[in-house]
């Protein structure tokens, strides 16, 4: 008989009885039994990594739910998000097939748990051939796989990429863990029988290489400053989203703490106070930066679009851009060496 999940559960989930059995079917189920319990036992001592393998093993050689159950137990304990929440719902469905409500609703209420910290894996290849397939530590997603989001266990995994009369393309990925899409970008793939590029032929006395064209270091200077100013405006306008964004949010938590204040719902007003309180350090946060960024980029767009055009004749050896950061002031600080 199929035991409980040893230090995870108090359900009692038992397994299919060896009666009336070919020889070999028997042979199976007994192994699968034995591995099943030492899978409990090593679970009950804490190997949780052994344990896992052992009930694995054991599903292999003979599918039961009691069993799937504790691997999916297994697999949550040691981090295996994805596999544990895809191990739960298989589990559902077959708990709903025998009509075991007890196995259904503690599958059911593990994956609705595991799904909120699912890591997923988004794969884009730019202009995939026919055929194109993702793997996967070596097993095949299909070619489904490409620009959707795929929960992985966390840590490093190969992911291949492979089409026919491309070349294969892998690379180890580290994939951390919580709830979040890591993409992984994959460049074109290259066709193996495609023709080199000729090299350009030049007639007699022509030159191989165009001449170097004259550099100026106050121009160079100036484009610099300027596409940093660029980022840094950027950085601002996103952190001023940001900020309102939390703004918003912390006022609407505040009024539904009110509204339950007044409903005499006092554990659910603390619970919105809080958030809202949380929210709102979040908006002040971001709207400094937002402040001090812009300033920044303000003024060192400025410079750069200054050493641009003044630096026609004549280059500037050094440029500094400086920020400022005081009580509700941000800005910067512009000096110049010709």
């Amino acid at each position: 008989m199929r035991l409980a999940i040893a230090g995870l559960t108090t359900l009692v989930f038992t397994g299919a009885t060896l009666t009336s059995l070919p020889a070999n079917a028997q042979s199976s189920a007994a192994a699968a039994e034995s591995l099943y319990q030492e899978g409990q036992r090593l679970m009950a001592s804490g190997n949780v990594h052994d344990a896992c393998i052992k009930f694995g093993q054991s599903q292999k050689l003979e599918p039961a739910t009691g069993t799937l159950l504790n691997l999916a137990s297994c697999h949550e304990k040691e981090g295996k998000t994805a596999s544990a929440w895809a191990e739960f719902n298989e589990a559902i469905a077959g708990a709903v097939r025998s009509g075991q409500k007890d196995r259904e609703a503690y599958a059911r209420s593990h994956a609705v748990a595991l799904e909120k910290q699912l890591r997923k894996m988004v794969v884009e290849v730019p202009q995939a051939p026919p055929g194109t397939e993702v793997q996967l530590d070596g097993e095949s997603l299909g070619s489904v796989a490409l620009g959707t989001a795929i929960p992985v266990d966390p840590g490093e995994h190969e992911v291949s990429v492979t089409a026919p009369k491309r070349k294969p393309w892998s690379q180890k990925v580290k994939f951390e863990p919580g709830p979040g899409n890591t993409r992984v970008a994959v460049p074109p793939l290259e066709d193996p029988n495609a023709a080199p590029q000729p090299a350009p032929v030049f007639a007699k006395g022509e030159e191989s290489t165009p001449p170097p064209e004259h550099s100026n270091p106050r121009r160079n200077i100036g484009y610099i400053v300027g596409g940093a100013g660029i980022l840094a405006l950027g950085t601002g306008i996103f952190f001023g989203v940001r900020a309102k964004m939390y703004g918003d949010k912390a006022d609407r938590e505040q009024n539904s703490a009110l509204d339950y204040h007044f409903q005499e719902k006092y554990q659910n007003a603390g619970i919105q106070h809080d958030a809202a309180v949380d929210d709102h350090d979040k908006a002040k946060t971001s709207q400094t930066v937002a402040l001090v960024a812009g300033g920044v980029g303000l003024a060192a767009l400025g410079v750069g679009v200054y050493l641009v055009v003044t630096g026609k004749e004549r280059p500037a050896s050094t440029a500094r851009v400086t920020p400022i950061l005081a009580p509700n002031t941000a800005g910067a600080s512009a000096s110049f060496q010709f």
